[in-house]
């Protein structure tokens, strides 16, 4: 039983680091930023943030620009996100607003939001296989539903064809009325 035990707990050592790699990494990295023992974001630098991405996103709305922005939480977006163009800014309106708007090199795909920090754009989202999403929807609203199913993320689309607002989360679109119900 102890030659068992021990042949077990040596194994252990090497397979559990592998297992969480990912989760020794972040939890290292946020060490080294000083985030690790922090209690919690400031609530006003929160609302500020969602006031901008609410702003951002009712002005997509009205000019029926199309928009896509994953709220990413805990599950890492990582994979999703490195091969797109880092940005690493404040979320403001005004840099929301250009990146979508028609023609702008950073237009195509999608925005991935961190934390209180827009982490990149151009950001090409994992497509649903689901058969129920209406035909009527297009391929940001597949992605949106693609990426909520393989993650905790939430994301909201607008609609360049219809002008709506859409959230996705947990494999499922809800339609948004106002920016009030978006915030």
């Amino acid at each position: 039983l102890s030659w068992i035990i021990e042949k077990l707990l040596s194994a252990f050592i090497i397979v559990i680091p592998i297992l969480f790699q990912p989760e020794l990494r972040h939890m290292l990295e946020e060490l080294g930023k000083g985030h690790l023992w922090r209690s919690g974001k400031d609530g006003k630098e929160i609302d500020v943030r969602a006031d901008q991405l609410v702003k951002a996103m009712i002005y997509c709305q009205s000019q029926r620009i199309g928009a896509i922005t994953v709220l990413q939480r805990n599950t890492s977006l990582k994979e999703v996100w490195r091969t797109a163009v880092l940005l690493k800014a404040d979320i403001t309106e005004e840099l929301l607003v250009s990146i979508f708007w028609p023609g702008t090199p950073l237009h195509d795909g999608a925005v991935i939001v961190q934390g209180n920090r827009v982490a990149s754009a151009t950001c090409y989202l994992p497509l649903s296989d689901n058969m129920g999403i209406s035909k009527d929807l297009g391929t940001r609203h597949r992605a949106a539903v693609g990426v909520s199913e393989a993650s905790d993320s939430v994301t909201i689309v607008v609609s360049e064809e219809t002008g709506r607002v859409t959230v996705a989360s947990g494999g499922q679109l809800r339609r948004v009325a106002s920016g009030d119900e978006l915030r």
